[in-house]
């Protein structure tokens, strides 16, 4: 009883973060618009980054 009522609970919060998200990235509100653009620009950078470390890493050792 104990573990179905556990997997019920995982699961509504599960829903409950999907229907956020789905949320968010459907809004029209300004703030949340750009809350995600910058999401999507770190991301961006981390990429970049980590994309010229490994440039740097095959020059160097010439894998």
């Amino acid at each position: 009883m104990y573990f179905r009522r556990l997997i019920r609970d995982t699961f509504n919060c599960i829903n409950i973060i999907d229907e956020k998200v789905e949320n968010t990235l459907t809004t029209k509100d300004r703030k949340s618009q750009s809350n995600l653009l910058e999401i999507k620009k770190d991301e961006s950078n981390r990429f970049s980054s980590f994309s010229s470390f490994y440039d740097s890493y095959i020059q160097k050792y010439k894998v």
